[in-house]
Formats: structure tokens, sequence, C-alpha cells
């Protein structure tokens, strides 16, 4: 969960990409849904939330990541061992930096069971770019992201026959 995001001194990062998000957009990271008739990417976006120009000249980033709450981070899990960087491995990888906000509240999206009409509206969450030439406008495309930090079931069965009392609740 630690990591870093590290471009070198001719990035264009500065300041103004706090608040913006982060997707990593390299070819070896790419995920489709699962659907044949209809198939898109799935990037996982991640909210800036930090950056640092370093003496050196490189700069880096931190990202907000959600494990059991809200959290500022180094760098994503990748889906690929291989693409992170380590000592004498350098792998850097292709991203996208976007304007982006969180959906607060889309009760008027859903049907009701007493027959409201379902309208195409989506509330937002107050965010960087508002009021600013890279605002949404109304047209523009939604993307529902997979999320940053999907947490994925773990299947898990035990056979326990001991006597002996747990400290934590469990099923016998």
């Amino acid at each position: 969960m630690g990591g870093l995001i590290r471009g070198d001194k001719d990035c264009p990062w500065d300041e103004t990409i706090v608040g913006r998000w982060l997707a990593i957009t390299d070819e070896t990271e790419r995920v489709w849904d699962g659907h044949a008739s209809h198939r898109t990417e799935q990037l996982r976006w991640y909210q800036i939330d930090g950056f640092t120009k370093n003496a050196d000249g490189t700069k880096e980033i931190t990202i907000q990541r959600f494990w059991w709450g809200a959290k500022t981070m180094g760098s994503p899990t990748l889906y690929r061992p291989g693409n992170y960087t380590w000592d004498g491995h350098i792998r850097p990888l292709s991203y996208v930096i976007a304007p982006g906000t969180y959906v607060a509240e889309v009760s008027r999206a859903v049907p009701t069971s007493k027959g409201a009409k379902m309208e195409n509206l989506l509330g937002v969450a107050p965010y960087r770019d508002m009021k600013s030439p890279f605002d949404f406008e109304k047209e523009d495309p939604i993307l529902q992201a997979v999320g940053p930090d999907p947490f994925v079931p773990t299947g898990l069965r035990i056979w326990t026959f001991d006597g002996v009392p747990g400290a934590y609740p469990s099923p016998r």
C-alpha cells in the first residue's frame, strides 16, 4: 500500500493537478469488462491529493486510496508485478490525468415502485475544476469507474473440529 509516483524533471506536473484524477492507461495494465457485445475499458481512477517538487527537479504525487477509510498513499496497486519500478528495474507507465468528481446523489435517476419517471440526473460533489475551462459540460460522456480499490471477495471454507473457544466469534 506504499509506493511512489515519480515524474522526471521534464514531467509537466505542477500544483494544478491536485484535485484532478489519475488513471494508469498502459497497455499492460488494461482490463476490459466481460460483456463481449459491448466491451469497454475499465480504468481505476485515483484522486490526486498531493504534489511535491524535489530539489533535483523530479516531481512526486500522492493519491487518495480506500483501505478501511480514505488514506493518502504513494501509488496504486498494479495488476502486473513487473510494472513496478525497483532498483535496477525502471518501468515507466502511460497514464492520464483528468478532471473528475464523485457522484453524490442519484435518487431521481432510479425508478421507484410507485412508477415515478426516471430522470437522467446525477448530482456531483464539488470538484476542483468547477467554473474553469476544464469543467464538465451538459453532453460530456459519463464514465462509471471500477473504483480505485475494489474489495474482491475471497472464498474460504474451513472445517473446525476442536473445542477451544476463540477470541473472535466463529461458526461451529
